[in-house]
């Protein structure tokens, strides 16, 4: 059975590693069954995000999304992958060999702009 790198990003900025042979994500929990047979859930309330490394690198995907993303602590970050979904409880950006899950229960606001950018329209239009 083969076995999925998964990590972890806790609001206290504790980064949590597992592997797994199955998991889910719902609304609200993700679940996991452990390589060592044990179920683990993790309160997606609880993270910034969960990162699934799918052991696949498609270098051959040329394209390059940007994703700024501000929790309601302040706590700002900037992704870059190849691709973005956006679902009416998460964000999932692909990077090339792993997808990063964002709730967005947390979440103040999310841009496609980076943040520099977004201070250069803001001047721009003069607010």
């Amino acid at each position: 059975m083969s076995t999925t790198n998964i990590n972890v990003r806790w609001f206290d900025a504790y980064r949590e590693k597992f592997e797994s042979t199955e998991f889910r994500l719902g609304s609200d929990l993700f679940w996991m069954r452990l390589e060592n047979g044990k179920n683990r859930n993790i309160p997606l309330r609880s993270v910034r995000w969960v990162e699934i490394k799918t052991g696949r690198n498609l270098d051959d995907i040329k394209t390059q999304v940007e994703l700024s993303v501000r929790w309601f602590d302040g706590f700002l970050i900037e992704f870059i992958g190849k691709d973005i979904w956006f679902g009416t409880d998460n964000i999932t950006i692909y990077t090339g060999d792993s997808h990063i899950i964002i709730p967005l229960r947390e979440v103040r606001w999310f841009s496609q702009i980076p943040e520099s950018h977004q201070k250069e329209i803001l001047m721009e239009s003069g607010n």
